[in-house]
Formats: structure tokens, C-alpha cells, sequence
């Protein structure tokens, strides 16, 4: 009798288990999907995490046109402009922006400008900038580790 009993328990368990399943994926689906009254710049700025420069750089002017004052908007354009090889976008961006909004991605990112344009002095002084911002910054490191090695062995 007790067998039998626990034979019918069986099937109500893997049902139950089955649907809080079932539950939870979608639940977990809902929750994971798409925000559709996402923010702009906060739609920007998963494209522009993801790697999608181009559509951080159009979602940030759009960001720009409501409010030109944003300056996670103006910060993002420039970062997005950098990635996308549009320097003097991207150096007048930096340069509406301001030393005191800038963050040590963005000298690393305004030195990279400079080193493209053969300006290794401003580019070695924007990067450190970024050091007394963020003094173990990476990329600022290795690019100030490069800086220095070039000029050892010159």
C-alpha cells in the first residue's frame, strides 16, 4: 500500500517540477527581454558595450538633440567617434567636454587621438592625466610603458 502511494507521488512531483520550470524560463525570458521604453543613452551605451560603435555614435546624437548639455551624451559621442577613427570629431567632442567631466577611458582615448596625429608629447601628458584620475588604468599604463621604452632606446 505504502509502494503504491509513493508510485502516485511521482508523476504530481515531475509535474510540479516541470512547470515551476516553465515558470521560471519565462519569467527569465520576460525579464531578459528588450526594454522597448529603454533610454536612448542607455540603449547607446550597451551598443557602444557590445562593440556597436556606430550605433552608440547614432543613438548618443540622438540623446544630443533633446539635450545638448548631457554630458554622458557628449562623453559617449566622443568615446564612439575615437572607435570609429573619427579624430577630429571626436577632439572637438573631448574638447566641449572638458578636463573636469573627463573620465581615465577618456584621456586614454583623447591620447590615442593625439598619438594618431603624431602629437606624442600631448598624447604622453593626456595619458597622465588619466593616471592621477585612475593611477592603474591599463591601457594608459601600457601605452606610458610603449612611450617610455621608445624613448630608452632612441
Amino acid at each position: 500500500m505504502l509502494a503504491i502511494a509513493a508510485r502516485s507521488r511521482w508523476p504530481l512531483t515531475i509535474a510540479i517540477v516541470h512547470g515551476l520550470t516553465a515558470i521560471l524560463m519565462v519569467a527569465g525570458l520576460w525579464w531578459l527581454r528588450p526594454r522597448r521604453s529603454a533610454k536612448p543613452l542607455d540603449l547607446a551605451l550597451m551598443a557602444y558595450a557590445q562593440g556597436d560603435y556606430e550605433t552608440a555614435l547614432n543613438l548618443a546624437r540622438e540623446r544630443l538633440k533633446g539635450t545638448m548639455d548631457d554630458h554622458a551624451a557628449v562623453r559617449l559621442l566622443a568615446r564612439a567617434s575615437v572607435h570609429l577613427g573619427r579624430d577630429s570629431s571626436a577632439l572637438s567632442l573631448y574638447k566641449r567636454l572638458g578636463d573636469r567631466s573627463m573620465m581615465a577611458d577618456d584621456f586614454y582615448l583623447l591620447g590615442v587621438v593625439l598619438s594618431r596625429a603624431t602629437n606624442a608629447q600631448g598624447s604622453t601628458e593626456v595619458w597622465k592625466q588619466g593616471l592621477r584620475v585612475e593611477p592603474d588604468h591599463p591601457q594608459i599604463l601600457c601605452e606610458m610603458i610603449q612611450v617610455n621604452l621608445k624613448t630608452k632606446t632612441l
